[in-house]
C-alpha cells in the first residue's frame, strides 16, 4: 500500500478501521508509510465504527479523526483539502 501511494501521490488517504485489532494496526502508520511520516504528505484521515464505540482509540492513531459519521467525515476531508489548498 505505501508503494501504490507514493505512485498515485493523492492529496489525501482515508483508512477504516471497525474492531480493535484494526485500529491497533492503525496506530503503527508510521512503521509502514515511512515516507508519509518523514513528508507528511498526503494528508491521512481515519474513521471507523470502533472509533464511535470506544473513543478512547482515536488517541493512538497518528492521523485525523474524520468524524463519527460519514457525512462528518466527508465534510471534513472537504475542508482540511480546501485549507491544504490555501
Amino acid at each position: 500500500l505505501s508503494l501504490f501511494i507514493s505512485d498515485i501521490n493523492p492529496s489525501f488517504v482515508v483508512l477504516v478501521a471497525m474492531r480493535e485489532d484494526s485500529a491497533r494496526t492503525l496506530s503503527e502508520l508510521p512503521k509502514y508509510f515511512p515516507n508519509i511520516n518523514q513528508s507528511d504528505k498526503p494528508t491521512i484521515g481515519y474513521g471507523g465504527h470502533i472509533f464511535v464505540a470506544k473513543p478512547e482509540f482515536r488517541l493512538i492513531v497518528p492521523a485525523v479523526y474524520l468524524g463519527d459519521t460519514f457525512a462528518k467525515g466527508i465534510n471534513n476531508i472537504e475542508q482540511i483539502i480546501k485549507s491544504s489548498i490555501g
